[in-house]
């Protein structure tokens, strides 16, 4: 057998340590980190490793991957922390009798150029086999083999690092600002070893690793008890704590975790069924893919290599099992499409890459995904096959490949796309460029494509722009659109009764609103997002919800955030109704952002509740329907800064409808704004919020009415006005208007107020008599 001679190095270290080695038992399991060189090539290695004690100070260890074989050595730790007294075993190369590695490189050892990862040469004096008593830590460093003169003898060399692996530890519990859970932060070396996450004896899903070092930990508002973490080599737990929901401002739109997230170039958002937020979008630096989701008051990579290369457009959905995929345009702008699924380690493809042609990239072609109610995706692009020769493909995936489910659309400039998870029926929207850009649905069914009600159903003068479609909960079809008519608004159809019907009033928006982006909320009834183009809110982003009785009314204030541009998927809504926001932020230099609106939509038995200011009070009228569970309503307000009280409580009236007010006297509230809501209490115990009203209370009035009292008509002095809306004592609405004289001959005698809209959504209220 040939013997090879092992050599040790041994170098007492800058540092002295105080704590004795020889007072404790240093067997254990540990990891074991380094690089070797054969003869000259470094190769790093991580393993895990067994160091076992033989004897009193004297300990065995796995000396390393030699030709296949576990060798081993012995070696005591003496009084000063050093490895002494090294015995080879189980067939290793016999032990040293003399040369010691006694420095750096001994005998001019011959490194690679690059040495290592790094801009320096590898320095083997922190391997000098000495160990750390405070890190439970082994640094050896040692060479066996005979080999070229310039070597010292030496043709092997091992740095190899040893470190404990311990319980892991909670070193930190603190709540994440403005968020809905906390967040408990708990370091250790190699947590990807922890087996198990427990939340107050209770094992728990919400535990997720961040990086190697660090795991975190959501608990619900309002949560008590201790978190453990537990692995084969110990349990560390937190103290008992209890966890008190942080102060939120609802009623209006905040930013979810931080703004500015990265390049909101194509970006698209989605929530899955447990209400987790995820965004995709592409990296600024790398041109590649990057998925992120909201945990814990924090945004959160999602596995790496989303994109092997650069992307265009891309799109985001999420099955009902929590997986995430991503559909891109692969490599350039104008690559194939490639379709991948977050396996819960890696993103990997679904079924070949790049297997469809777009025509082109733009924002009318942007590749659309939806997942039907199987969990299998569909892709939908326009392709120009033959050259000259646009079509709509849809792809369905088989479960191994992509069957193309061509479909009718063949002449147009805008499609969207969704798929029926009731029924797993895909349809497509489109404009049909035959019939002056007119709107056209079809749905596959049995094999082949059918207009759904009447092709070209919309009456648009000069045509219908910026699609989006989606399926309600019963398998019914909604659409919106910018409906033009030379103002560029919005309408919104549902199909009924075998033919499309308006929802709410025909082009509803102001003016000039683009890039139309589409959800449902909870109880089928629309939500839609988009950029106000009407100076001078160039650029300010708009949510609009159909409230169930007839009306579109803005969720928010209007122009909540800046944007040049928003893309098909920005706007997305939880299952508690919540709605959030994806956008290009114009505040923070075009970058990717997200914002909520921290409060839910408007409960749909709403049809109207409004805060009137008088001269010392605020009235707060209200109007229900289909209201069959109500017990009562909580008055709620808040005054600057300060949480949500409840000022009073108003009994329902079990009637299926009702009209209810309420008088807040305001004689010490001074100046400011002050909030209001109601909290809907069921008869089961369960309750909801209202949206909130705000009033400001000012000594300046910016408009005035003249005259006041008044009989045939009234001017409004003051500039920037927006809306003018007269209701009467009851809360009824009797006049709007834009125009700052108004007629009133019409209006019987008796008390009325007049609420005063500016641009910038500063709401004045007047009273006014009419004689």
């Amino acid at each position: 057998m040939f013997m090879k001679k092992l050599l040790f190095v041994f170098v007492l270290l800058a540092n002295n340590y105080f704590v004795d080695a020889q007072s404790q038992n240093l067997q254990g399991t540990y990891q074991s980190e380094g690089y070797f060189f054969k003869p000259n090539t470094p190769i790093d290695f991580s393993i895990q490793t067994t160091i076992t004690k033989i004897s009193t100070n004297t300990y065995e260890a796995f000396l390393g991957n030699l030709a296949g074989s576990n060798y081993t050595f012995q070696f005591t730790v003496n009084a000063t922390n050093h490895l002494v007294n090294w015995v080879a075993t189980n067939s290793t190369p016999a032990s040293p009798a003399s040369g010691f590695m006694t420095a750096d490189n001994p005998g001019g050892f011959t490194y690679p150029a690059p040495v290592l990862p790094g801009t320096f040469p590898y320095i083997q004096s922190g391997y000098n086999n000495i160990y750390d008593p405070v890190t439970k830590t082994f640094y050896m460093h040692y060479g066996y083999g005979t080999g070229a003169a310039n070597q010292n003898g030496f043709s092997r060399q091992f740095y190899t690092k040893y470190s404990l692996l311990s319980p892991p530890k909670i070193t930190s519990f603190s709540p994440a600002t403005g968020t809905l859970g906390t967040v408990v932060t708990i370091k250790g070396h190699h947590l990807s070893k922890v087996y198990e996450a427990s939340f107050h004896n209770q094992i728990s899903d919400t535990f997720y690793a961040v990086s190697d070092s660090v795991i975190k930990v959501v608990a619900g508002g309002g949560a008590s008890g201790k978190i453990y973490l537990e692995n084969d080599y110990g349990r560390d737990s937190t103290g008992f704590f209890t966890y008190l929901q942080p102060t939120i401002n609802p009623g209006q739109w905040q930013y979810v975790g931080s703004p500015g997230l990265g390049n909101a170039g194509p970006y698209a958002i989605a929530i899955s069924k447990n209400n987790i937020p995820y965004i995709v979008y592409r990296d600024s630096v790398t041109g590649k893919a990057v998925v992120q989701k909201f945990m814990g008051g924090a945004w959160l990579t999602v596995g790496s290599n989303v994109s092997a290369g650069k992307v265009g457009f891309l799109k985001i959905a999420i099955d009902d099992n929590g997986v995430p995929y991503v559909c891109f345009n692969d490599s350039s702008f104008t690559g194939n499409i490639t379709v991948r699924k977050f396996n819960g380690t890696s993103w990997v493809n679904v079924g070949l890459p790049k297997f469809a042609q777009v025509y082109s990239i733009g924002q009318v072609f942007e590749p659309q995904m939806a997942i039907d109610g199987n969990n299998i995706p569909y892709v939908a692009v326009a392709q120009n096959f033959p050259i000259g020769y646009l079509h709509l493909s849809v792809y369905k995936f088989n479960g191994a490949s992509w069957d193309n489910i061509s479909s009718d659309a063949n002449n147009f400039f805008e499609f969207a796309f969704t798929v029926d998870k009731v029924n797993n029926v895909p349809y497509i929207l489109f404009d049909d460029q035959a019939y002056t850009k007119q709107a056209t649905v079809s749905k596959y069914v049995g094999g082949s494509w059918y207009n759904v009600g009447l092709a070209d159903f919309t009456n648009a003068p000069i045509g219908v722009y910026y699609l989006a479609i989606k399926v309600d909960k019963t398998g019914t079809p909604v659409v919106a659109m910018q409906d033009n008519d030379g103002f560029e608004r919005l309408s919104v159809f549902k199909f009924a009764n075998g033919m499309w019907n308006l929802i709410g009033s025909e082009r509803f928006s102001q003016c000039h609103s683009f890039f139309t982006s589409l959800a449902l909320d909870k109880n089928n009834y629309p939500v839609v997002a988009f950029r106000d183009n009407f100076s001078p809110n160039n650029g300010g982003l708009i949510v609009m919800n159909f409230s169930g009785s007839g009306n579109w009314r803005k969720v928010g204030n209007r122009n909540f955030a800046m944007s040049d541009q928003l893309l098909s998927e920005t706007l997305a809504i939880d299952t508690n109704n919540i709605p959030y926001v994806a956008f290009n932020d114009l505040n923070y230099g075009g970058k990717l952002s997200v914002k909520r609106f921290y409060t839910s939509l408007l409960p749909l038995d709403f049809i109207s509740f409004t805060a009137t200011k008088l001269e010392h009070s605020v009235q707060l009228n209200w109007q229900t329907a289909n209201e069959v569970n109500t017990a009562w309503f909580n008055v709620q307000r808040r005054v600057n800064g300060s949480n949500f009280t409840n000022i009073g409580k108003v009994n329902a009236t079990g009637s299926g409808e009702g009209k209810y007010h309420f008088t807040d006297e305001l004689s010490t509230l001074g100046t400011g704004t002050i909030y209001y809501r109601l909290q809907i209490i069921d008869k089961d115990g369960k309750s909801k919020y209202s949206d909130v009203r705000s009033i400001k209370l000012q000594n300046n009035a910016r408009y005035t009415i003249s005259p006041n009292p008044a009989k045939d008509y009234i001017a409004i002095s003051g500039k920037n006005i927006a809306d003018i809306t007269i209701t009467d004592a009851t809360g009824k609405q009797v006049m709007t208007t834009k125009v700052p004289r108004i007629n009133i001959s019409g209006l019987a005698r008796g008390i009325y107020f007049v609420r005063i809209q500016s641009d910038d959504d500063n709401i004045q209220t007047e009273k006014l008599v009419v004689e």
